[in-house]
C-alpha cells in the first residue's frame, strides 16, 4: 500500500529519556491525526509514555522538509 502520511511514535521513560520509536503509514493526514490523539491511551503500566508526530512521506524519506518540522 502506498501511504502519504507517516505517524512517528516516540516512546519515553517516565523521566523523559528516549526509549525507541516506531512508524505507521496512513493514506491521509486526518487518519494519521485520529490515531495520534489516541497515543496517550497506550501509556504502559510501567509508565512508558507514547507521543506522536504526523509527517508527510516526502518528509520521512528526506525528499521535502515540512516547514517547522526537523528531520528525524
Amino acid at each position: 500500500m502506498n501511504y502519504s502520511w507517516i505517524l512517528i511514535i516516540f516512546m519515553q521513560s517516565p523521566g523523559g529519556d528516549f526509549i525507541g520509536k516506531n512508524t505507521v503509514g496512513f493514506e491521509s493526514r486526518k487518519a494519521c491525526e485520529a490515531v495520534k490523539v489516541q497515543l496517550p491511551n497506550l501509556d504502559h503500566p510501567m509508565r512508558v509514555q507514547h507521543k506522536g508526530l504526523c509527517v508527510t512521506r516526502d518528509h520521512w524519506e528526506g525528499k521535502k522538509q515540512m516547514p517547522g518540522v526537523a528531520y528525524d
